[in-house]
């Protein structure tokens, strides 16, 4: 039985069981727990060993155990086989803010990845290692900015993977050899699902609570909402909220270390996705800050709520193999115009989207240094300026060199004050 190299790029493992006659039965299995996949339109070929390895059978799993069965009779008796598979799938679907953490701390030493699954699934990016950037493509397509590889990828089972799980080495089987097998299994995972709930998420650990002040909105009337979670400490979270845009308009978001999105679904709602940095804890208290500006006389609990689009999740610093779903209250003892010096500023970009030029227009507490930064989507930054200012309204240009035609970056504008950032569009 020869042996070859694959270099992995998407992928998953097969192994050999038992045999029948005139075919050979294939099967995929999800790497984290061997469960039978179960999923339509997977596909998976056969090809032979000459040297571009062409596909002469192409299926999709449409048996109700998810297996695809062969025939082997037009098989070539000189030639060798071998089996793999993908499937394009949503490409949210299995990644959360859980997987930036387990990747963060893959990265950093902290708990390394034990299953060659995982590290190719968190190798979201097809580079072959496991890095930073891998971290910032995924949190882009958890913010909704871009799309990604949504792989869904199968080997043989048997499959070697020694030190390198991107470079391994599989088996060739002849039609002889097939026909004494008789199934084989696949092994599969998703691009970026490092902790393998693609089938379906754990139960959780608990339930927290993400609280808001029960109050009214006066049309009009800019206002500040401190959001804030019940008592427990974390490493990350992440939480989508839909709000009625035909009663509130967001200007900004506030709060250290955060990464939000806003985007309009419809011309009725609006969805905001927040993620905060990874590894660094967030204790019990306020979390972020809205900054809105009501187009109505609403109830807050009546213009904003969780998203069903977006899983909202708690990363607990004491197990980050488990996370914390939650739910909004809106509770009388949360102050509506509680706003520390962290969250004094409400930026305003304008014009935005830009084309020449960008303004950020602001209220500065108190006389200090204010920096201004422009970062682009894969988190390099293309603008810096530091600048001593005296209280009272600013004005900042933003040059439209920051960012080239047709993009999105995000602004980060921060005072002793604390820090504000949002997003800025070039048209």
């Amino acid at each position: 039985m020869k042996k070859f190299i694959i270099l992995v790029l998407f992928g998953s493992m097969l192994n050999v069981l038992e045999a029948q006659n005139d075919s050979i039965k294939v099967c995929p299995y999800f790497w984290k727990d061997n469960t039978p996949m179960q999923i339509e339109n997977i596909s998976v070929g056969m090809a032979t060993q000459t040297g571009t390895f062409p596909i002469i059978y192409f299926s999709t799993f449409s048996e109700p155990d998810g297996c695809a069965e062969f025939p082997l009779a037009p098989l070539d008796p000189a030639s060798e086989f071998f089996f793999s598979g993908g499937k394009a799938d949503n490409t949210s679907a299995g990644i959360s803010i859980l997987d930036l953490v387990l990747i963060s701390e893959h990265i950093l030493g902290i708990a390394p990845l034990a299953s060659p699954a995982s590290m190719i699934a968190a190798d979201f990016n097809r580079s072959g290692s496991i890095t930073t950037f891998d971290i910032v493509q995924i949190r882009k397509v958890l913010l909704g900015i871009e799309q990604g590889p949504a792989d869904f990828g199968f080997i043989q089972k048997q499959c070697n993977f020694g030190n390198n799980p991107f470079n391994f080495n599989c088996d060739l089987y002849s039609k002889q050899e097939l026909e004494q097998i008789g199934e084989v299994e696949m092994v599969g995972w998703k691009k970026g699902d490092v902790d393998g709930d693609y089938l379906g998420l754990k139960p959780p650990v608990d339930t927290t609570t993400i609280i808001f002040p029960n109050m009214m909105l006066t049309a009009g009337v800019p206002v500040t909402i401190p959001v804030k979670t019940s008592a427990f400490n974390s490493l990350a979270f992440q939480i989508g909220l839909t709000l009625d845009t035909m009663a509130v308009v967001v200007d900004s978001i506030t709060g250290d270390d955060m990464y939000p999105s806003l985007w309009n679904v419809k011309n009725e709602e609006a969805r905001i996705t927040l993620l905060s940095n990874v590894l660094d804890p967030i204790e019990q208290g306020t979390i972020f800050y809205l900054h809105v500006t009501p187009t109505a006389n609403i109830a807050l609990k009546d213009a904003i709520s969780l998203s069903t689009q977006f899983s909202t999740m708690f990363v607990p610093n004491t197990d980050s193999q488990n996370y914390w779903t939650s739910k909004l209250v809106f509770s009388s003892n949360v102050s509506q115009q509680e706003t520390p010096a962290a969250a004094a500023q409400q930026v305003k970009v304008s014009p935005n989207p830009f084309s020449a030029q960008s303004q950020l227009i602001f209220d500065l507490p108190q006389s200090g240094t204010v920096q201004v930064a422009i970062t682009d989507l894969t988190g390099r930054r293309t603008y810096e300026t530091t600048l001593t200012l005296s209280a009272g309204k600013q004005v900042i240009d933003i040059p439209g060199s920051v960012l080239p035609a047709g993009s999105i970056g995000i602004y980060s504008l921060t005072t002793q004050a604390g820090s504000v950032s949002g997003k800025i569009v070039k048209n």
